[in-house]
């Protein structure tokens, strides 16, 4: 692809930008300008493009803002202790009445095992 940029319509230069989410196209005059004024092709202009975007690209896993989102904040208020508490016992209080209501037949298992090991 020998195609001069000053060969390219005058009036705009779109150029492909990468975000964290998505794709864009900016489109600039002044871009243009700059690079007709110089003697690059196309594709030498693209390939810069290109490696502006790798510099400019971070890891968004590696940010402040990625830790500051995976890390929960003290809440010392004593309705939010309160509602803690109230979360374990809805929890905790069904299993032990489960495990109560067949602790029974749990004793009876076992001392019927036991009894067949025996004979």
């Amino acid at each position: 692809m020998t195609e001069r940029l000053s060969s390219c319509p005058s009036s705009v230069l779109t150029l492909p930008i990468i975000t964290s989410t998505c794709i864009t196209n900016v489109t600039s005059t002044s871009t243009l300008t700059h690079w007709t004024s110089t003697n690059v092709t196309i594709k030498e202009v693209e390939e810069r493009a290109q490696e502006f975007v790798k510099n400019l690209t971070i890891d968004s896993k590696n940010t402040s803002a990625y830790f500051r989102s995976k890390t929960s904040a003290k809440d010392d208020r004593p309705s939010a202790m309160h509602m803690g508490l109230v979360g374990i016992v809805v929890v905790v209080v069904p299993m032990v009445l489960i495990i109560l209501v067949d602790l029974k037949k749990i004793v009876l298992d076992i001392r019927s095992y036991d009894n067949l090991f025996k004979k």
